[in-house]
């Protein structure tokens, strides 16, 4: 297949699109500004280590310089939209940003789907769009109607979903909104609580937990991520219109209990830790129901979360620097 992942430098984009070259059939055709909110060389130090197949085409930039490449030859079969800015509280202090990089950019992505009419329209949507509605229990995609949003990053998500049901109106294609659910896992995102732990614990700071056990999360690796999008990739029961699911595996935990298995892997056996407020913005507990998940692909990826974990710890320590 010839596939189109936007964002590919970035956190999930460069694990999947490592899977997907693994296949030296298909052709990846990345796209990424290489400018991620949260700075530094991250999306560098991906491309180096993560995009290195011969099937791998690499364009450095925003989607829309490239259109005139993009729809020169042969259309694509598969599109990921991945590029974005994420995360809750630095949407906050730069809501400009992100509404130019998560809602206007978007705009741009459905005109390039609308040129090439893949069989299939993956793009990133967020756990975030179901406010704390986890907190009285698991969550399925039609609970989610936009009026429990908490941050201006969950409103960008969710009006790419607004905008992607509207296309739906006059493209007869296939769009799925991927709802991740706190996806960590090697080559990350430093401003996710995980990184930020380990390196708190590393150096002896005190862990910030919001509340006695820092709240709840479905934590998803990023091995598990990749495992469900080559699935959905494949799949040849995917339904014809606009399709929001969760993507998520394993039960939902306490983020203590997540922290005590960073600390463990470490191999630091004590860490302090000072209770804080939790800001507005933030659920206090996600979990996701997988039902509709589980009917199109099956099983979902086996959970593993003690050896997911020790593997991030493992690459952390030799890589922190």
């Amino acid at each position: 297949m010839r596939i189109l992942v936007t964002g590919g430098a970035g956190f999930i984009g460069s694990h999947l699109c490592n899977s997907l070259a693994s296949n030296p059939l298909n052709e990846i055709v990345v796209v990424d500004s290489m400018n991620p909110s949260y700075g530094g060389d991250l999306c560098f130090i991906r491309k180096d280590n993560l995009l290195t197949g011969a099937n791998i085409h690499f364009l450095c930039g925003r989607l829309m310089q490239f259109e005139e490449e993009l729809n020169r030859g042969r259309g694509f079969d598969l599109i990921f939209h991945l590029a974005a800015w994420p995360g809750v509280r630095h949407g906050q202090r730069n809501p400009i940003s992100y509404y130019k990089n998560n809602v206007s950019e978007f705009e741009g992505v459905l005109d390039i789907v609308l040129r090439h009419r893949p069989k299939a329209f993956f793009f990133a949507s967020s756990s975030s769009v179901y406010g704390d509605l986890g907190s009285d229990g698991p969550v399925s995609e039609s609970d989610a109607d936009g009026s429990n949003l908490k941050s201006f990053y969950a409103a960008t998500k969710w009006s790419n979903e607004v905008m992607a049901r509207s296309f739906c109106k006059i493209y007869d294609g296939t769009v799925v909104a991927l709802r991740f659910f706190t996806v960590f896992g090697t080559y990350g995102r430093p401003d996710m609580a995980y990184w930020i732990f380990s390196n708190r614990i590393l150096n002896g700071e005190p862990i910030l937990l919001y509340g006695s056990n820092g709240g709840e999360r479905n934590y998803t690796s990023a091995r598990q991520v990749v495992e469900i999008l080559s699935v959905l990739a494949r799949a040849e029961n995917l339904p014809i219109g606009y399709t929001p699911l969760n993507i998520a595996a394993g039960p939902s935990i306490e983020t203590k209990s997540f922290l005590d298995e960073l600390a463990t892997n470490l191999h630091k056996t004590t860490y302090t830790v000072q209770t804080v407020n939790r800001p507005a913005e933030d659920a206090v507990k996600t979990w996701a129901d997988t039902k509709a998940l589980k009917a199109l692909i099956g099983e979902l990826p086996k959970t593993d979360l003690s050896s997911d974990i020790a593997e991030f710890c493992d690459w952390f320590m030799k890589h922190r620097e």
